[in-house]
């Protein structure tokens, strides 16, 4: 009889010791329900090991065999996956939004207002060849249309700087996050001897390894060990078990100076993987700086060098007021398409643009009503230009989707 009782009262001491096991976890799982990667725990239950009697076996009460995270591996692998598309669109809207900003046409000046009021000049000139006032209204308009290409063209190479200090600082979060996560590896490694897990340890590595594939295409591989190794989309390892290689940036010469991505590799030395990121912020804004911006500038270098070398070709078919042909040497009001006023730029190609350099011929001495319906030709022509243009500079989904 004094047997069963004890039995009956260690059954109920295994049974409260759970419970009050499970008020605790539970406890613990409202207190965290706002923090960011916990996954909510369960108690994990077992019946205790029956004792002989004689009619069978006699239940004696029950054990926790574990605590255990309500995860799901495969939403983990999908998170994972959709972060490097994630952080790709999110970098190429910021940048597009810029863009929009600097090619609104109703906020201040706009390349379509200043050919429309260059042309409006040149309209009101060949009214009045020989006004004075005309023809300074037309210099003063040229100048006015130069420095709207030269300052688009500035804004934009600064826009690809800032893009190119944002890739330092990108890359020094991934080292960061990097190191992090090979700590995480090691604690966890060291942590889970025989059953126990260590959730919060493992909640926290796949918190950093989500915030890891925003900024750089990854895949996560398990190890038997319970420790996570990386690799880059080409196979590159950045992170193996409690080592994790360090990512860094170098100037590339053959790319205006601007900066390329490396990952160290010990003794082999830094790999330049680059061309190798296929997602990520690191991917966006590679592709902003290196792609769409280096076509919105080549489009308004071949607009500015377009419109100079097609006005001139028609100007110089007019005559001076002395009947003597126009000459672009005689000129004196620039028009310039050097887009970027500054002698000193990395840009290759914006020399060509500057040696494109031209100025109206002689205004003073010229007729422009010979001219008129040409100009006037070539106002709808760049016009049409003007709204092709604005409609590619403007961000589509389609844009984001490619």
């Amino acid at each position: 009889m004094t047997a069963n009782i004890f039995s009956i009262l260690n059954t109920a001491k295994l049974g409260l010791l759970a419970q009050q096991l499970a008020m605790e976890v539970t406890g613990n799982n409202i207190a965290n329900v706002e923090t960011p990667g916990y996954s909510r725990q369960e108690v994990r239950l077992t019946p205790n090991i029956p004792r002989n009697i004689a009619v069978g076996q006699l239940g004696t009460g029950v054990l926790v065999a574990g605590i255990e995270r309500a995860h799901d591996q495969f939403l983990f692998e999908q998170s994972v996956g959709e972060g490097s598309r994630t952080g790709e669109f999110r970098v190429r809207q910021d940048i597009f939004a810029q863009l929009d900003i600097l090619f609104n046409e109703n906020l201040g000046r706009s390349l379509n207002d200043e050919f429309s009021a260059f042309f409006a000049s040149l309209q009101d000139l060949s009214s009045n060849p020989g006004g004075l006032a005309e023809r300074a209204d037309l210099l003063a308009q040229a100048q006015s249309l130069s420095s709207v290409f030269n300052h688009l063209g500035s804004e934009l190479f600064q826009i690809q700087r800032s893009i190119d200090f944002a890739l330092v600082d990108e890359v020094t979060e991934i080292n960061a996050l990097a190191g992090e996560i090979a700590k995480l590896n090691e604690e966890i490694h060291g942590s889970e001897a025989g059953v126990l897990v260590a959730n919060e340890q493992r909640d926290r590595r796949e918190l950093l390894i989500k915030q890891l594939s925003e900024k750089i295409d990854i895949t996560p591989l398990d190890e038997m060990d319970g420790q996570i190794s990386i690799t880059l989309g080409d196979g590159t390892p950045l992170i193996l078990g409690e080592a994790a290689f360090q990512l860094s940036t170098a100037l590339n010469g053959g790319n205006h100076s601007f900066r390329e991505v490396l990952i160290d590799q010990g003794a082999a030395g830094p790999k330049n993987i680059t061309a190798a990121i296929q997602g990520g912020t690191l991917r966006g804004y590679l592709d902003m700086r290196d792609r769409e911006l280096a076509q919105v500038i080549g489009r308004l270098d071949l607009l500015a060098a377009g419109f100079t070398r097609e006005f001139n070709r028609v100007h110089q078919q007019g005559f001076g007021l002395d009947g003597a042909l126009a000459s672009v040497n005689q000129s004196r009001a620039i028009i310039g398409a050097n887009l970027r006023l500054a002698e000193n730029t990395e840009f290759t190609h914006a020399q060509d643009i500057v040696d494109q350099t031209v100025q109206l011929s002689n205004i003073e001495d010229a007729d422009l009503v010979k001219s008129a319906a040409d100009l006037a030709r070539l106002e709808q022509a760049l016009q049409a230009t003007l709204s092709s243009t604005a409609r590619i500079l403007q961000p589509t989904l389609l844009d984001f989707l490619r």
